[in-house]
């Protein structure tokens, strides 16, 4: 009868005890992400380093014409697109690059989803079938070179 009762209380605590909640400490990412560099179609040349464009010069909108979070890198001349998290399917934005000076107006029309991954301690939100449908482009380390 001691037997069973000690094996009771080990099946009863045992799961309590090999639990490991380590998802207090996780510092979850907070949006889905995407990363761009534009480059001149006959050049070859990043559009931000030659200084056809600058940061300045980037504003970025969705379908309804309302602004898209974006931060400029200017270390590494590349846009950081953020998007607020949730699940979103065949969303559409456009980065509008406009140097005043040289009335030169660039456009890229990009197309995506935002998709969910559940992890272990919380929801990862994830850019997905990204396409740019009037410029050729190519990922390269995570960046989307895009010409234009």
């Amino acid at each position: 009868m001691k037997f069973a009762k000690l094996l009771f209380l080990v099946i009863v605590t045992l799961p309590f005890l090999s639990c490991n909640d380590n998802c207090s400490d996780v510092d979850a990412p907070d949006s889905a992400s995407l990363f761009i560099t534009c480059i001149d179609e006959v050049s070859g040349e990043n559009v931000f380093e030659n200084e056809t464009f600058t940061g300045d010069q980037i504003v970025i909108t969705d379908e309804e014409d309302e602004l898209v979070s974006f931060s400029f890198v200017e270390t590494k001349n590349f846009i950081h697109i953020s998007f607020p998290a949730g699940l979103v399917t065949d969303k559409i934005i456009t980065v509008k690059l406009e140097n005043t000076d040289t009335s030169d107006i660039r456009e890229i029309e990009i197309h995506l989803n935002i998709i969910s991954q559940e992890e272990e301690c919380y929801t990862l939100y994830k850019v997905d079938n990204v396409l740019f449908p009037n410029n050729e482009s190519e990922l390269v380390d995570g960046i989307y070179e895009v010409k234009i």
